[in-house]
């Protein structure tokens, strides 16, 4: 297996992919494992992730500011 190391989005740490693998495999098991090894951590794959969580968090904040009663912009 090809080593690819990708960086956590939640601190600086370099994480290397065997390493979620074997971890997985222990904790969760290996039809876990296997669905880990099969996520694509390219640039633009991550990078299409984040806007898409981007968008889906502007959504719901906008639906939540419209529901309530108590919102103020200040």
């Amino acid at each position: 297996m090809k080593k690819r190391e990708f960086l956590c989005n939640c601190s600086v740490t370099r994480v290397d992919l065997p390493a979620c693998i074997d971890i997985c495999s222990e904790v969760l098991g290996e039809s876990a494992a296997k669905k880990i090894a099969q996520v694509s951590l390219s640039a633009r794959t991550v990078g299409r992730r984040i806007e898409d969580i981007a968008e889906d968090v502007e959504t719901l904040l906008l639906e939540r500011i419209v529901k309530s009663q108590w919102f103020a912009i200040q």
